[in-house]
């Protein structure tokens, strides 16, 4: 496929459930090779096994877990994985988009940070944040932000966490206002869901970790991305990664509605999805209908089916 016209996406935390792309690693063994090498440094360095999650177990297949490592470790694995065998299938990218967590696994795959690092770093990160920071909730909203932004439960210490679209965003808030949060999305007739995220990043609730966070980040080396990375939190491409290109996917809202609308000035024509829950394909088609010319294709799936490789899920983009 000619790398001018694809676009890797990387989704953050959130989407993290049992048995995610277990269907891929038993039926795709360019996946799961992968998979096999990023675990054994996972489990080395972080004595977390990322594959636990992807299989699961039978009576918890499709349930959400929300501890912070094993979440974070497990999308990095699955994502990072899948970017590297549609390399090896043929695939060449343009551009890498991710949001939020995901930036790590779009850094890694484009080489701006080592593997070993990029483990290190989530290690780092769950522990500095389960210490200084405030527990909270995240919800993802079917609405417009723009009207939720003018409602009073703005003023009332709800955050707009994030933008996909202009019908989908999401909000955060401490524990403690949870509920009023929940009476006022009742009162104004909005869908919601709650994301299985234990603390509400994004937004000021998180503030309290940004001195032991930038000083960790400080330590690690970064290189020039072999891979133009666009990151949903920033206003500018970073030519390399900093301290605080990493404080910003924890603290600033995504913009995803942002990135889609820079990736298709750029030329992008194909999007690939690989956020273990698809949801970054479910509002691009939103927005990018199969008449606009755009293909759209999610790649792990909840309860896909059983045995699927590659070239079946991304019909016409493989060589």
């Amino acid at each position: 496929m000619e790398s001018g016209s694809v676009a890797l996406l990387f989704g953050g935390l959130g989407s993290q459930y049992y048995g995610m792309a277990e269907d891929l690693f038993d039926g795709d063994p360019v996946f799961s090779r992968h998979v096999e090498r990023i675990e054994s440094e996972i489990f080395r360095i972080a004595g977390v096994s990322a594959i636990d999650f992807i299989k699961g177990r039978k009576e918890k297949r499709g349930e959400r877990f929300t501890s912070l490592l094993s979440s974070s470790v497990t999308i990095f694995a699955v994502q990072l994985a899948l970017a590297e065998a549609i390399m090896d299938y043929g695939i060449r990218p343009k551009i890498l988009a991710s949001a939020s967590y995901g930036f790590l696994a779009a850094a890694t795959l484009s080489e701006a940070i080592s593997l070993g690092n990029a483990v290190r770093f989530m290690v780092g990160l769950a522990s500095i944040v389960s210490e200084h920071g405030e527990r909270g909730h995240m919800l993802a909203i079917l609405g417009n932000h723009a009207d939720f932004s003018d409602s009073a439960l703005v003023e009332g210490g709800v955050d707009v966490a994030g933008v996909v679209s202009n019908s989908v965003f999401s909000i955060a808030v401490p524990r403690a206002r949870l509920q009023a949060a929940l009476t006022g999305l009742e009162r104004g007739g909005l869908v919601w869901d709650e994301l299985p995220i234990e603390y509400p990043f994004h937004t000021r609730w998180i503030d309290a970790t940004e001195k032991p966070l930038r000083g960790m980040f400080s330590e690690f080396p970064y290189v020039d991305p072999k891979i133009p990375i666009i990151y949903s939190e920033g206003t500018e491409r970073p030519a390399r990664p900093s301290s605080d290109t990493f404080w910003n996917i924890v603290r600033s809202p995504t913009r995803l509605d942002f990135t889609f609308r820079e990736l298709r000035s750029a030329g992008v024509e194909h999007f690939v999805d690989l956020s273990p829950g698809g949801g970054l394909a479910v509002s691009l088609r939103r927005d990018y209908p199969r008449s606009s010319g755009v293909s759209v294709h999610p790649v792990v799936m909840p309860f896909r089916g059983a045995g699927r490789r590659l070239p079946e899920l991304l019909p016409g983009l493989f060589p």
